[in-house]
């Protein structure tokens, strides 16, 4: 088995301490007002976009029975045309789902089986991220960029706030901050337009801590076609009930 040097492990270790010593102040104080104000510029700047692509890489671990925890990686596009379109297409090694929002309906299809559901939806994207969460148990991928900056998301819950420093990803700077939110961790990187380019998930209410990372990659203003948010069945396609309870399971257990 390969084994690291332990000098080499001490010099990243003190590289890293350094470079956050550099941008942290010392002593900072639970909740960092520049960390918050962060935040608040992030749920602007994505309050703010008009029509919008954006890419994600992903990844999410999941705990096995015997505390191990393996990893599975997934794809998710989303276009959106504000307050009302959306499409989005998740691609994983367990699942592979599209959603198709036209400002009245979602339609919920399963490529790989043909099985489709539409089911009524509010007249936002906020309403509908909550009412498919809420009352249809689907949550969508990355549903957060749509509370971010909304009474939906309220700050009053974050109990620790940090600025870690500053970082680049895929050779664009971006500014590295730390959250703690109930049995949650979050970290996320802002761009210079304050938008998301990558998150770090982690559950702390169990020792194992499973993570969910993606890495995000945005266009913006978008010529996007009103066929793009309208599900049209193929001749192999099957409308199929809808039952919320299947849904979740399907999602737990890697279900296509």
């Amino acid at each position: 088995m390969f084994r690291i040097s332990p000098l080499l492990i001490a010099v990243a270790l003190a590289m890293a301490g350094s470079a956050f010593a550099q941008d942290a102040a010392t002593d900072p104080p639970a909740v960092d007002p520049k960390a918050m104000e962060a935040l608040d510029r992030m749920g602007k700047a994505l309050r703010a976009l008009g029509p919008f692509s954006v890419h994600a890489e992903s990844t999410a671990e999941l705990v096995l029975e015997d505390a191990e925890k393996v990893e599975f990686s997934g794809q998710v596009d989303y276009q959106v045309i504000p307050p009302n379109k959306l499409h989005a297409s998740l691609v994983s090694d367990r699942r592979e789902r599209e959603f198709y929002y036209d400002g009245k309906t979602l339609t919920i299809y399963a490529p790989t089986t043909g099985f489709y559901a539409t089911l009524p939806a509010p007249a936002t994207l906020r309403g509908l991220v909550d009412k498919a969460q809420n009352e249809y148990g689907v949550e969508m991928p990355l549903a957060d960029l749509f509370l971010w900056g909304t009474d939906a998301a309220p700050a009053s819950e974050i109990t620790r706030a940090t600025y870690i420093g500053r970082g680049r990803i895929d050779g664009d700077p971006v500014a590295h901050f730390a959250y703690r939110q109930g049995d949650t961790d979050w970290q996320v990187w802002l761009d210079g337009e304050a938008l998301p380019r990558k998150l770090v998930i982690a559950d702390t209410s169990t020792p194992e801590r499973p993570e969910y990372t993606a890495q995000l990659d945005w266009s913006k203003g978008e010529t996007v076609s009103a066929d793009a948010f309208a599900f049209k069945p193929g001749d192999d396609d099957y409308e199929i009930a809808f039952f919320p309870t299947v849904v979740i399971s399907a999602s737990q257990e890697g279900g296509q």
